[in-house]
């Protein structure tokens, strides 16, 4: 089973992420909080992220750009979500895979997390 971290500090967007994803047979982990995302990484060892941009705390870039530095998470793909469609940019730059605005269509992101995840 492919195992999804999702990090967003909006509980209504983690909610419907972790029912949508569990439908599709992966196994979520969720978390609002930025600053435990590297603990988590290390814990669960995702096989990919879904990370909100702007968030409380850690911005999204910062932790995107921090995990693709580092040798034991750089494969790890990221997608990057925002509400403010014009941060794509320096979502892509910071070390995101892919970029989905929000609100996003389920079955865009369905088929994005499967290009990476079933390889």
């Amino acid at each position: 089973m492919k195992k999804i971290l999702v990090v967003d500090d909006d509980s209504s967007i983690l909610e419907v992420l972790q029912m949508m994803l569990e439908e599709e047979h992966y196994l979520i982990e969720t978390t609002a909080i930025s600053e435990e995302i590297y603990q988590r990484v290390d814990d669960f060892r995702p096989d990919l992220i879904l990370l909100d941009v702007l968030m409380t705390g850690i911005d999204g870039r910062i932790i995107a750009r921090t995990l693709k530095q580092q040798r034991h998470t750089r494969h790890i793909p990221i997608i990057m979500l925002s509400a403010t469609p014009t941060v794509e940019e320096t979502a892509r730059n910071s070390g995101g895979d892919e970029f989905v605005a929000k609100p996003f269509e389920i079955d865009v992101l369905l088929m994005l997390i499967e290009k990476y995840v079933r390889r």
